[in-house]
């Protein structure tokens, strides 16, 4: 008996046994162990249709899925909540991971991940709120090695596995451009500290010679005391600890002369604000005495300006901020020129310098260009300094702004993070 006769012959029985009432009369007599089988058959038709169905939803869950990972323009593959067991993954996840796609589909998500501790955390934070995005990871390719990398996951309903889509981009040549621009920016940055150093050659050649005359002068005095019957050795004493002070003087500003033209490698290290500040200052002091212009510092507590940087890096931003304050004074009528330096060490996150002049004012034009590469309001100007200072900030993870002064002029603000988790990400620039 095939399976239509069947379910005819069983949906008569059915529906008379629903009715309490004797089946209608059949040509051939039914016993009582035909209607048993009847209904055991019954039973199986309506468990394989049931089967067909699920299979039916199954598939096409699943070629929904498929055909939005095989179509992604990124590398995507779908792996088990939990277990991690790999459900789908399309071909630009070959690459990344140096495997054939059938190897992905046989591996393990975990094994993926370069941190065993990584695929953990976000999982945890799926949990927690259903998805993650942009997140920088480290995988792990079939050699061993490590792969940077950014993705973001989205927790799915799979046909009822709990399951994680997740999607995700190389960062290899992106690392290694800003690498190339680093070292670029670093070159360029090294070649402006020569050219400032050489524009400056004058007022530090005169900043030199202050300690070196009154070494000579106090050395003068020395040996005109010693010429006499009784010499004063306090006076004497007092003589000589001035000239190691002068001299002391002169050879610091030989050293950071000497750091600031050197070529060598960033290093970020542990600095006090304040000092960087003090030194910038030293270096253009004798630049602001020549421009009439009244150079003054006014700081808070040094413990409170202590975080990490590049000091050479930072000191360049500070002593190209000066000058551009004292230049910009030069056709400034009047005695009354000043810039101001100062820090603010109040916020516990960041460290903020500001250097204030008070010349004439900006046009709105110029303020919304004056970080733009080669532009500049000077005749002989480069226009890279503030570009550079505004890219060496932002390697540290901060910031440089400018904002026009009431009176005139203007006041740059440079904010640096204090967190070292954030300038530890500077070590590279």
């Amino acid at each position: 008996m095939g399976l239509s006769q069947i379910a005819i012959r069983a949906r008569c029985l059915l529906s008379a046994d629903d009715r309490n009432q004797d089946p209608p009369p059949d040509p051939d007599e039914v016993s009582v162990n035909e209607l048993s089988t009847l209904r055991r058959q019954v039973a199986e038709l309506q468990a394989r249709l049931a089967e067909c169905d699920r299979y039916g939803s199954e598939s096409r869950i699943e070629q929904r899925f498929r055909a939005l990972i095989e179509a992604a323009p990124i590398p995507m593959l779908l792996s088990e909540l939990d277990s991690g067991r790999i459900l789908m993954a399309n071909k630009l996840t070959e690459p990344i991971y140096g495997l054939t796609l059938d190897q992905v589909h046989h591996a393990n998500a975990r094994d993926l991940y370069f941190n065993d501790e990584d695929r953990n955390e976000i999982v945890r934070q799926i949990s927690e709120k259903g998805y993650i995005r942009g997140i920088e990871l480290w995988g792990r390719r079939a050699d061993g090695s490590g792969i940077p990398f950014i993705l973001s996951s989205q927790r799915v309903d799979y046909g009822g596995i709990d399951a994680l889509l997740t999607g995700f981009n190389d960062l290899t040549e992106l690392r290694e451009t800003q690498k190339t621009l680093s070292e670029h920016e670093e070159e360029l940055a090294y070649v402006m500290r020569r050219s400032m150093m050489g524009e400056m050659a004058a007022g530090l050649a005169h900043e030199l010679n202050q300690p070196l005359a009154a070494i000579s002068n106090y050395a003068a005095a020395v040996l005109n005391d010693l010429d006499a019957e009784r010499p004063d050795l306090e006076r004497l004493r007092e003589a000589l600890r001035r000239i190691a002070d002068q001299s002391n003087r002169a050879g610091g500003i030989i050293r950071h002369l000497r750091r600031l033209v050197t070529k060598r490698r960033s290093g970020v290290g542990p600095v006090c604000g304040n000092d960087m500040v003090r030194r910038a200052i030293d270096l253009t002091r004798s630049e602001a005495a020549d421009a009439k212009v009244k150079l003054s510092a006014r700081l808070c507590d040094d413990a409170s300006t202590t975080f990490r940087a590049d000091q050479i890096q930072i000191e360049q931003v500070l002593i190209n901020l000066i000058r551009n304050g004292i230049e910009a004074l030069a056709d400034k009528d009047g005695d009354n020129r000043r810039v101001v330096v100062a820090t603010d060490g109040s916020d516990p996150d960041r460290i903020l310098f500001t250097v204030s002049d008070n010349g004439p004012v900006i046009g709105v034009d110029a303020l919304v260009s004056i970080f733009d590469p080669f532009f500049t309001t000077k005749p002989d100007g480069m226009g890279m300094g503030l570009a550079i200072s505004k890219s060496v900030a932002s390697a540290h993870q901060g910031t440089l702004t400018v904002q026009p002064n009431p009176e005139g002029g203007v006041t740059f603000r440079l904010k640096l993070p204090v967190a070292e988790e954030a300038l530890d990400r500077a070590a590279g620039i």
